[in-house]
């Protein structure tokens, strides 16, 4: 588990059927989110570890493309991405891959938000499943003509 995390859990669900939900509220130095397993999606009472993988970059060139931060699936876990969030001081197109394969991409720019949201679990599923051994990696281009001072992100999910 991540540094900064407390886990405990919860029944405020708001599902019709809150006996076969079960939650985790995590919250960490700067979010907080509530996980939550539906039975038959992953099995009932099914417990897993709360990953929280942030990384800060700096000095991007315009024009440069460079990865912002990655996470590892380990051997005999199954990873489900739930959440990964961009920002930067600067306009970027940010880009999702899952074992070199483009996933999903956003902008930032100005007149908008400075930040991004993929979002990859619903109520109806636990995320995007991430086998062992692959690797969810966030990308962002500076697009701008200056170079940038910083980008972040965040990759957040449950291992299994």
């Amino acid at each position: 588990m991540s540094k900064g995390l407390s886990l405990y859990p919860t029944t405020d669900t708001g599902a019709s059927d809150p006996a076969n939900v079960t939650g985790t509220h995590v919250n960490g130095p700067k979010f907080a989110m509530d996980v939550y397993v539906q039975g038959g999606n992953l099995g009932e009472n099914a417990v897993g570890e709360t990953i929280n993988e942030f990384n800060e970059i700096t000095a991007v060139p315009s024009a440069a493309t460079a990865k912002i931060t990655e996470y590892t699936v380990p051997v005999g876990k199954t990873f489900h991405l739930q959440h990964i969030e961009g920002s930067g001081c600067n306009m970027g197109i940010y880009s999702v891959f899952v074992d070199g394969i483009k996933q999903a991409v956003k902008r930032t720019y100005f007149g908008g938000a400075p930040n991004v949201d993929f979002e990859f679990s619903n109520q109806d599923n636990f995320g995007l499943k991430v086998q062992a051994g692959l690797k969810v990696e966030l990308f962002v281009e500076n697009y701008r003509p200056e170079s940038s001072d910083f980008y972040d992100g965040r990759i957040l999910g449950v291992l299994l």
